[in-house]
């Protein structure tokens, strides 16, 4: 008889800090805790079905805890105003 999984130890816990929905896609800004004890933050996003369930997609950005400082983030928010600029109409 084959072998059934090992449920897991412990599972990813989430807390979502913002919660936006931009053409239909809903983007979180999240606080992630690993299994292994690894705090992470992120900006994920998912999308909604019809039957209501929710599919996480490929974009997002995440960082480690001892990366996500406000200087660090300082720095991203400048990579993003970059692009608002490259899209914004002239």
């Amino acid at each position: 008889m084959p072998k059934k999984k090992a449920k897991a130890q412990s599972e990813w816990k989430v807390k979502v800090l913002k919660e936006l929905v931009i053409n239909g896609v809903t983007w979180r800004a999240q606080k992630l805790k690993s299994p292994d004890g690894k705090i992470m933050y992120g900006i994920r996003s998912f999308f909604k079905r019809k039957d209501g369930s929710e599919v996480p997609m490929k974009s997002g950005l995440t960082i480690q805890a001892a990366e996500c400082t406000p200087e660090s983030l300082s720095k991203i928010n400048k990579l993003l105003k970059a692009l608002h600029t490259e899209v914004s109409p002239e």
